[in-house]
């Protein structure tokens, strides 16, 4: 199934520009959305599955790697179930342990159930599920915006595929192109707000090594200068994302030797193949907008800003703003409010805002070595303290009564 869902990706990118001549003729879409990661192929399935004319497109061609942990966790796997979309899960390894190492201190949790699955296999079959849906996708394809005219009923879009380029209009424009995405550069009010002393978020996939880490297990490992998880794919090569100071990463003089320092000071075996790695990454990372979107067009996903998660939540935030988001927005042929993006923020606040004050907690513990080892030591000696925080972490969200097919008929 997978296979074919990645050989479909392959194909649909070597064909972008014969669809942009496609497109020429088309005269309106509902939705164009932009950036095919979960939050944009939620989105796409989504109004897709209400009947919506709806055309998602990515600037990558599929399949593509990025900066990314690797790990869906309890409550994304139980949104996707929840929408019809368990199909793009089930090239992954379920997870039910979570090991915290620092230092000198290593602790074991389980944890609801979740899945070790990278980012290529995750991304083009959740693409592929919403192209069931009825969607049109099109990866190798960027996105610019035309400024805004508040009176028009719709937006316009120049699409480029290497030499070409096609104009296209739609009702209502999704920014899903992540906190490194370009289409809101020139929308009034839309900026980023960063973090002071914001880390790199940096993640590799390294060769099958059998000693390093064991299946089913989501490791991490917290140290001076970062924190770093791994977890093993269904093809046995290991899933690396790190979180890391750029300070200590300048120190000692790339990624891939920060994070064996880091590996060494938590006691744990660096894998062997780790300075060959290929690594992706992302620089800036803790940010969120000052405003959330303008005539027509909302961000949604990570393009609404990102703090760094610890055990899968960055993916749940994804799919919980994608259900979100669509929920809100109106019928395409409405008038467009123009209090949308504030009703946005508030809506996205309540269903997401309240539930990353954990994160930011432990984001901020990590910056403190001193104070991390203390909390170590403190779960060491009451071992429900961990356990406690990964079950509050991952539990699953609200239930929808509805699969994603019949939900909208």
């Amino acid at each position: 199934m997978i296979n074919s869902v990645i050989e479909n990706s392959e194909n649909n990118s070597r064909s972008s520009v014969v669809a942009l001549d496609g497109l020429r003729s088309e005269k309106m879409f509902d939705v164009v959305v932009v950036g095919a990661g979960p939050a944009g192929a939620v989105c796409a399935a989504i109004l897709a599955a209400r009947s919506w004319r709806v055309l998602l497109v990515d600037r990558a061609r599929f399949p593509r790697e990025k900066t990314c942990g690797g790990f869906i966790n309890a409550h994304a796997a139980h949104m996707f179930r929840q929408l019809g979309l368990e199909s793009a899960l089930l090239p992954g390894i379920p997870l039910m342990r979570y090991d915290l190492n620092v230092q000198q201190y290593h602790l074991h949790s389980p944890i609801p159930t979740g899945f070790a699955l990278s980012r290529s296999v995750l991304d083009s079959g959740l693409a592929a599920a919403a192209q069931n849906c009825g969607c049109i996708f099109l990866s190798g394809v960027s996105a610019s915006l035309y400024p805004a005219n508040s009176s028009a009923p719709f937006r316009q879009l120049v699409l480029r595929a290497g030499s070409d380029a096609v104009i296209v209009s739609a009702r209502i424009v999704l920014a899903c192109d992540g906190i490194t995405g370009t289409l809101l550069d020139s929308e009034p009010r839309v900026s980023w707000k960063t973090a002071k002393n914001p880390w790199l978020g940096v993640s590799a996939l390294l060769e099958p090594d059998i000693d390093s880490l064991e299946y089913g297990i989501m490791q991490m490992n917290c140290a001076r200068g970062g924190y770093v998880g791994m977890s093993k794919l269904s093809d046995g090569r290991l899933h690396l994302a790190a979180a890391l100071d750029p300070r200590a990463c300048r120190a000692a003089g790339s990624a891939a030797v920060l994070i064996q320092k880091i590996l060494s000071d938590c006691r744990r075996l660096c894998p062997p193949n780790l300075q060959n790695a290929k690594f992706f990454g992302v620089g800036r990372y803790t940010r969120r907008r000052t405003y959330l979107g303008g005539h027509r067009v909302l961000a949604v996903g990570d393009a609404v800003g990102y703090i760094e998660p610890f055990t899968g939540e960055g993916i749940a935030w994804a799919v919980q703003g994608a259900r979100e988001a669509t929920a809100l927005l109106p019928d395409p042929a409405a008038d467009w409010p123009q209090s949308l993006p504030e009703l946005w923020a508030q809506r996205h606040h309540a269903a997401i805002g309240r539930c990353q004050w954990l994160c930011k907690t432990l984001r901020a513990l990590v910056r403190r070595p001193d104070l991390t080892l203390a909390a170590a030591a403190m779960a060491s000696a009451f071992p429900a303290i961990p356990g406690t925080i990964a079950q509050r972490i991952g539990r699953p969200g609200p239930i929808l009564h509805l699969p994603l097919r019949e939900a909208f008929s």
